[in-house]
């Protein structure tokens, strides 16, 4: 692909667009929003003009860009990432890190376009991969019960224990598994191309046969983030633009907010559930777990990951390459953190938070994080 030089007014479409174009063999979808802005350079591909591969899949041979060296926009459309104060770095040198999740003073993480699930202590130390060879990890839950993640090209759903062991086959014949989170002794996902939300008990020791999960809800439209609490189990349906959710067990779908062309991730604390919506200039929004109005709680430069701990809510933002937090009452944002390489997922426990950073090329992708304020 011929070299192309950007005005730097064009960095942020050239970020998104160049991300699409480099990662387009994993055919994740950034939604109708992110991929009109991206304008899918040469290269993407999109269907109807609303699904365009997003960020963290595979880079596709041939699918390279060159941006502006002023605008600071690299081979793979992230900027390379600067330092920033009280931001300390737990692991380097990943190729494509993806989801983020962290419990019992450990973090871990899917690296995509490595195929690895890896973790590290929560303190700092060296990374240790917890299963290699996988199929484009994406999703990550972890707790208790052991460590699940998705495999979005091999259609499967896998887990190892929390300390580590040979991982094991949760659930197979998926179709794009993507999401996932766990809730007490289940394991919940969605299946973006299978547009459907699944369920499995969870055990690191894995389901006889692999075994298929349950279907809690089918027909949906191309369902992608997760997220649980006793309340019940939240997703986004990107497909239709709609926030859902269904009783733990199943039962009635509920729908909790419409119009969201442009909800990407979520999180729930069991009274709200919040999302980032990449619409426009982008927004950090929040509705009650029962249904009712939507409401804004930041306006947000394309925000990408979202976490809460009850208190507030911590998003990333791919472009802005920023790490920021709001009370869930709402008020001002914070930023946590700034000058990260297209940061995008996010978690947080008691003390930290925890983001993964794609990085301005293969082999130079991160994970880090900071002290709460």
């Amino acid at each position: 692909m011929p070299g192309r030089r950007l005005r730097p007014a064009l960095a942020a479409a050239a970020v998104l667009g160049a991300l699409a174009a480099f990662h387009a063999s994993c055919t994740r979808s950034i939604g109708p929003v992110f991929a009109a802005e991206a304008g899918a350079p040469d290269g993407a591909g999109a269907e109807g003009g609303l699904d365009v591969a997003v960020f963290e899949g595979g880079g596709e041979a041939g699918n390279t860009f060159e941006g502006d060296a002023e605008a600071g926009v690299t081979s793979n459309g992230c900027p390379a990432g600067t330092s920033s104060s009280g931001v300390v770095v737990l692991a380097t040198n990943q190729d494509g890190p993806v989801g983020i999740a962290v419990a019992g003073g450990t973090v871990y993480w899917t690296d995509e376009i490595g195929g690895t699930v890896m973790s590290v202590p929560a303190a700092g130390g060296t990374p240790t991969t917890l299963a290699a060879g996988q199929g484009a990890p994406y999703g990550i839950a972890a707790g208790a019960s052991g460590v699940f993640w998705t495999n979005g090209s091999a259609g499967t759903v896998a887990a190892a224990a929390a300390d580590g062991g040979a991982p094991a086959l949760l659930a197979t014949a998926q179709v794009q598994p993507r999401g996932i989170a766990l809730q007490g002794t289940t394991v919940y996902w969605t299946n973006f191309d299978g547009d459907s939300l699944a369920s499995a008990a969870a055990t690191a020791a894995g389901a006889a046969e692999g075994g298929t999960g349950d279907v809690l809800a089918g027909a949906l439209a191309q369902p992608s983030a997760v997220a649980t609490s006793a309340a019940g189990v939240f997703w986004v349906d990107q497909g239709d633009g709609t926030v859902e959710a269904l009783p733990l067990g199943g039962g009635t779908q509920t729908t909790i907010a419409s119009g969201q062309a442009g909800a990407t991730q979520l999180a729930t604390d069991g009274v709200n559930v919040y999302w980032t919506d990449t619409a426009d200039a982008g927004a950090v929004m929040k509705a009650p777990v029962g249904g009712g109005s939507a409401s804004a709680l930041a306006s947000a430069g394309h925000p990408w990951g979202i976490a809460t701990d009850g208190a507030y809510v911590y998003w990333t933002s791919v472009v802005d390459g920023t790490v920021m937090r709001v009370a869930t009452a709402g008020g001002a944002a914070e930023t946590l953190a700034t000058g990260q390489s297209c940061p995008q997922g996010i978690a947080v426990d008691a003390a930290n938070v925890y983001w993964t950073s794609t990085g301005p090329a293969a082999g130079k992708g991160s994970i880090a994080k900071a002290t709460k304020p």
